[in-house]
C-alpha cells in the first residue's frame, strides 16, 4: 500500500503524490512527512475522532458513534467547495505495530462508499521525529470529473498537512502546561 519512504522528503515540507485509480474512476493519494514530536503525541491526534476539524479541512463536525475494542465507528459532516455539505459513516481500526502505529479507515454510506484511507506512524530515522504516511484510495464512480477532484485533493492535502502539524504542537503545549502545573502544585 505504502511506496513512499522518508528518503522521498525534500526537507521539512510533506510530500504527496496524486495518480488516477487503474480504471480511472477515482484518485489515489499517497504522502509522507516528518513531525517534531512523538509517535505517541501525532497518534493521539490522529486518533481523537471527536477533533477531526481541528486539522480535516473540509470536517466541520464528527462524532464517535460505537467503539468496540479496536474498531471505532464515526459519524462525520463535510462541506466542500463545489459539492456541497455531505455526511459520512466511518469505520476505523487502531493498530500498534511494534513502534509503529496505523490507523485504518473505510467510508462506509457517503457519496465516496468505496474511500479508504490509513495513516501509518512510526519513528523518524533520525529517533527525533515521528514520520507519518499516508494513502487513500478514493474511488467516485465517475460522478464528480477527475480534474476537479485533483485539484480538491491537492488542496485538502496541503492544508490538512499544515494543521495536522499546528494540532499536535497544541495538544504538547496544553500537555506541557498541564505537567508544570502538576509539579507548581505538588507538595
Amino acid at each position: 500500500m505504502f511506496t513512499l519512504t522518508e528518503a522521498d522528503l525534500r526537507g521539512e515540507q510533506p510530500y504527496y503524490r496524486l495518480r488516477d485509480t487503474k480504471d480511472g474512476r477515482g484518485v489515489i493519494i499517497e504522502g509522507v512527512g516528518r513531525l517534531p514530536a512523538s509517535v505517541d503525541d501525532v497518534f493521539s491526534v490522529l486518533t481523537d475522532f471527536e477533533n477531526f476539524k481541528e486539522w480535516m479541512p473540509t470536517v466541520v463536525r464528527s462524532d464517535v458513534v460505537a467503539r468496540e475494542g479496536q474498531l471505532v465507528r464515526v459519524q462525520v459532516r463535510h462541506t466542500v467547495p463545489l459539492v456541497g455539505t455531505f455526511d459520512c459513516r466511518s469505520k476505523y481500526r487502531i493498530q500498534e505495530n511494534g513502534p509503529a502505529k496505523v490507523l485504518d479507515g473505510q467510508v462506509t454510506f457517503c457519496i465516496v462508499d468505496r474511500s479508504q484511507t490509513r495513516y501509518c506512524v512510526e519513528p523518524a530515522a533520525d529517533g527525533r521525529a515521528a514520520l507519518v504516511r499516508y494513502f487513500q484510495s478514493c474511488d467516485l464512480g465517475q460522478w464528480l470529473p477527475l480534474f476537479v477532484m485533483r485539484w480538491m485533493v491537492r488542496r485538502e492535502y496541503r492544508s490538512a498537512a499544515t494543521a495536522l502539524g499546528a494540532r499536535v504542537e497544541v495538544v504538547q503545549r496544553k500537555a506541557r502546561l498541564g505537567t508544570s502545573r502538576a509539579a507548581s502544585e505538588a507538595p
